[in-house]
Formats: structure tokens, C-alpha cells, sequence
């Protein structure tokens, strides 16, 4: 479709106009059911900020899920990158004990995250089936939602400044092939 002009201001009027008035209709419902829920003033203060909390973190991750996806994606793809380059260094394909030692890093991390969230719930004064005092339900608070972050934050700067870029791993497979070629790569 090729639009210039008056008929460009008319399709942006448009669609602009039907984004507003579909939200409308939506917001309106979403909007009055809030009072009508509840007449305590603490319980609507609460919903409304649940609500609209929920809003703009939804909002966040949608606006950071382009970001997030390539994050995922990069870390996933690196660990042949990392055997390409040992096999360049070593002249020796070692899938079996990078798959190896990368599956029991990953158990031990998260038996050490266990045990070091444990400890610190039992020194918080962390009691089952009571109810905690603030200091502990802001440690659960600390290790439920913010340890998670600050790790998933530090994984991807990792990835990002990560040394085995696209062009770097390109010139590594040819570096492998040209040492194929010469026979010094069995």
C-alpha cells in the first residue's frame, strides 16, 4: 500500500482513532470493577496497586523481551563456540567433557544456592508453619526475588562482553578447517 499525503494523515487518523476507542472500551470494565470489588479502603488502595504494578511490569518485560530472547538465545549458543576454540587450541574434540562439566556446575550451583539460602533463612529465624517476623519475610523477599536478578543481570553482562564473538568464532572455523586441511587435525 503506498500512501502519501491527506490519504497517509486519514490511515495514521484511523488507526489512531481505533487504538483510543478500543482501549477505552476495554479500560472502562477494568477500570469500575476495582470499587466494586471492595468498599475498604486498604483492600482497593492495595488492588489498584497490584494492578497497576502488574501493569508496568508487564509493560517492562514486554518493552525488554526483544533484548531478553537474544540474551537467551546468545547463551545457549555458546558452549559449541567454547569446543571450537578448546579444538583450535588443543587439536581435540571434547564435546563430552564440556556437556559433562557444564551439567555438574549446574547442579552444584543450585545445590550451593539451596544450601546457602537455607543457612540464610535459619539465621533470619526462618520457622515453618508460624508466622514470620518482617526481617524474615524480607530475607524470603531477598532470596526469592532479588538474588534471581542480580544473577540473571550478571549472566548477561557476562554474555554480552563475552570473547568469542560472531567474527571471532568465524575465523575460529577456519582456522579448524585450514588445520584439517594440513592433516594436523586428526
Amino acid at each position: 500500500m503506498d500512501l502519501s499525503g491527506s490519504s497517509l494523515t486519514f490511515y495514521f487518523g484511523f488507526w489512531l482513532f481505533a487504538l483510543f476507542f478500543f482501549w477505552t472500551v476495554i479500560t472502562i470494565p477494568d477500570e469500575s470493577l476495582g470499587p466494586e470489588l471492595t468498599t475498604d479502603y486498604h483492600e482497593r488502595t492495595s488492588l489498584f496497586a497490584f494492578r497497576d504494578g502488574f501493569l508496568i511490569l508487564g509493560t517492562l518485560l514486554a518493552a525488554a523481551a526483544p533484548v531478553l530472547i537474544d540474551a537467551a538465545v546468545k547463551a545457549l549458543g555458546k558452549a559449541p563456540d567454547v569446543i571450537d576454540d578448546d579444538q583450535l587450541l588443543t587439536g581435540q574434540r571434547r564435546e563430552g567433557r564440556y556437556i559433562g562439566l557444564w551439567s555438574i556446575a549446574k547442579k552444584l550451583s543450585a545445590a550451593l544456592g539451596i544450601g546457602i539460602g537455607l543457612l540464610l533463612l535459619g539465621n533470619a529465624g526462618y520457622s515453618p508453619n508460624m508466622v514470620q517476623n518482617e526481617f524474615t519475610v524480607m530475607m524470603l523477599r531477598v532470596l526469592y526475588a532479588l538474588v534471581p536478578c542480580l544473577c540473571n543481570i550478571l549472566a548477561i553482562l557476562i554474555i554480552c562482553f563475552y570473547p568469542i564473538t560472531e567474527k571471532k568464532h568465524a575465523q575460529i572455523q577456519r582456522e579448524i578447517e585450514n588445520d584439517a586441511n594440513l592433516g594436523l587435525i586428526p
